[in-house]
């Protein structure tokens, strides 16, 4: 169950990197999700728009995502054999770029099962030493609300970047975030499929802190490497330490492979300790057990850039094909793991 909270948020999720201050063309990108992992999957299209509105230095964009959730994992204090839900997010945006200065705003509101989800986006860029550094600040407030179980959440996010070009081959990019949380902290999906028998007992105010140091290194032939160490740390003890790898391989003008990797460590994730008695009768234990839980990703996705047709409207398309395995097991029970399969797919093209 833990991983399929995690791939979820993964697709969800908003990552945050800092370019150059220039904003892609106006295009579209229409892409499917797909995960599974015997007892849990996860599927559904994701569209994304944007639009030059005047002179390339404002563009408005447009997102409108789906995704549908089974979860027919045999758990002690799961409260029906088999559950769905579904997740429908629409998010709208702008983008103001002012010379070597930029402005980002966006909104998403969304459904899953019975919560709703709204957030709002504030970011601010401004190159410096002639575009050989970047700071970037940006804001976040994010509101969750199931009136139907009584849960509410609202969090506030600042976050910093800097991105400093090294050399021509070598950039090194530094995140730093803090969150500050208001309300029920656990995972509302967790409380609507399962009977639990108690509530995590938390700070009435709860914060996490996070810091993320990449590293860019462009090699021979148009390669490049991606390498990242991240560490957060929270109030409640669930501090996290992520590794992780990509490289990129350009195997011809059109045609380019990544190869990724990640590795997680979570302290003290929550874990129901069971125990069968006898055949037919199952006692459950009425504590929590804690134990740390790690997650390993391994994947390949290809980039092929089709030929372009200048002149046309669709001036380009972009294929891109992935494919992730992902697999969590806990430092204590050694019995429990779960291996799941990511497929990605992405269409895209410029106008």
């Amino acid at each position: 169950f833990c991983l399929s909270t995690f791939v979820l948020l993964a697709f969800s999720l908003l990552s945050f990197n800092v370019h150059a201050i220039k904003f892609p063309e106006q295009g579209f990108s229409i892409s499917h999700n797909s995960y599974n992992d015997g007892d849990t999957s996860l599927s559904g299209p994701l569209l994304f728009l944007r639009k030059t509105l005047s002179e390339e230095s404002l563009s408005l964009k447009l997102k409108l995502q789906s995704l549908g959730l089974e979860d027919d994992s045999q758990h002690p204090f799961a409260n029906q054999p088999s559950y769905s839900e579904t997740q429908n997010s629409f998010g709208a945006g702008l983008d103001y770029l002012y010379f070597d200065s930029s402005l980002s705003f966006s909104s998403n509101y969304g459904t899953q099962g019975t919560s709703k989800l709204f957030d709002i986006n504030l970011d601010v860029a401004q190159e410096f030493n002639n575009a050989n550094r970047t700071l970037l600040m940006g804001y976040s407030h994010l509101w969750n609300d199931d009136s139907d179980l009584s849960l509410h959440n609202k969090t506030q996010v600042i976050r910093f970047a800097y991105k400093s070009i090294r050399s021509e081959k070598w950039a090194l990019l530094t995140n730093l975030d803090f969150a500050s949380s208001d309300g029920d902290l656990e995972d509302f999906h967790t409380a609507r499929r399962f009977l639990l028998p108690e509530r995590t007992v938390l700070p009435e105010t709860k914060t996490e802190k996070s810091i993320k140091l990449t590293s860019i290194n462009e090699l021979k032939r148009n390669n490049s490497v991606r390498s990242s160490v991240s560490l957060l740390k929270n109030d409640w003890g669930q501090d996290a330490k992520i590794l992780a790898v990509q490289y990129y391989q350009q195997r011809s003008p059109r045609f380019t492979m990544k190869y990724h990797a990640r590795y997680l460590s979570r302290d003290e994730s929550r874990y129901f300790l069971d125990s069968i008695v006898t055949p037919g009768q199952t006692f459950f234990s009425d504590e929590r057990t804690l134990a740390d839980q790690n997650f390993k990703e391994f994947g390949l996705s290809g980039h092929w850039q089709l030929k372009k047709r200048p002149g046309k409207r669709l001036d380009d398309f972009l294929i891109d094909l992935g494919y992730t395995l992902i697999k969590s097991d806990y430092a204590t029970f050694e019995e429990i793991s779960n291996t799941g399969h990511l497929f990605h797919l992405n269409f895209s093209s410029s106008y």
